[in-house]
């Protein structure tokens, strides 16, 4: 593999502003699918208008929510409008390993920590990779609670109890 090669499979990202731009990007290149793994702290702070261009063209988004991301007010306020809009969320009881974003199975950005360092992330374009991460991201997706339910519920795994016991 020669270097230029490698470069167009894992890109370095030093920013926080070019990590955004990219995420944007990928939104807008995404065809079938965008897998999120979402943990504070939350950058956004005007909603996710790209998200919701790439779902208008079919786009199918799946998010998974740190349990403390729910608290956020970064993004609380959308949370219901991006379900409304057709994201699908799921909310992980427990502390997420990272952010992460997976492209059409094929384009994941995640942080890359180091000890000492700047926070930089990774761009990888890789199928085989992307495949991987992807399997990852519906194993955590099987064990984690339908949103609004969720959160409406605090984490309840069984809300019709609750019902039950109140109208007793």
């Amino acid at each position: 593999v020669c270097s230029s090669d490698l470069e167009e499979l894992v890109q370095v990202l030093r920013n926080p502003r070019a990590v955004a731009e990219r995420f944007s990007r990928l939104q807008l290149e995404a065809e079938r699918s965008m897998e999120v793994f979402v943990k504070p702290p939350i950058f956004v702070r005007t909603g996710n208008p790209t998200q919701t261009k790439a779902m208008r063209r079919g786009v199918r988004a799946r998010a998974i929510y740190d349990k403390q991301a729910l608290e956020d007010p970064a993004i609380k306020p959308f949370l219901k409008g991006w379900v409304s809009e057709g994201e699908e969320m799921r909310v992980y009881d427990g502390s997420l390993p990272h952010k992460m974003v997976i492209i059409d199975s094929r384009a994941v950005l995640l942080p890359l920590t180091m000890p000492g360092d700047q926070p930089r992330s990774v761009l990888i374009r890789n199928a085989e990779l992307g495949k991987t991460f992807s399997l990852a991201f519906q194993h955590i997706w099987e064990r984690s609670a339908p949103f609004p339910s969720a959160a409406l519920h605090k984490g309840s795994r069984k809300p019709s109890r609750r019902k039950n016991r109140s109208s007793q």
